[in-house]
């Protein structure tokens, strides 16, 4: 299977929002399981960039855990 998760569901693995622990589950346990080949588009680390700094600008994080959130994310096993 395939698929190709919205930049948001990638950003709740490293910051809580309400939807992260299903976040978790669907991408750590489901796509883990079964082999999911999990797929972004090329502009798709502007987005996450993008994001962080959005939660950044509003306090929900400081600069530096988005840079560690960001270098998580591209550690992910994503093509």
């Amino acid at each position: 299977m395939k698929v190709v998760p919205d930049s948001n569901l990638i950003v709740a693995l490293v910051i809580s929002l309400p939807y992260s622990q299903a976040a978790s589950e669907k991408m750590r346990q489901q796509w883990q399981q079964e082999k999911t080949d999990i797929l972004v588009p090329f502009l798709w680390s502007y987005e996450i960039v993008s994001t962080l700094r959005k939660a950044v600008a509003i306090g929900n994080i400081s600069s530096e855990d988005a840079a560690a959130n960001l270098q998580d994310i591209l550690c992910l096993n994503l093509r």
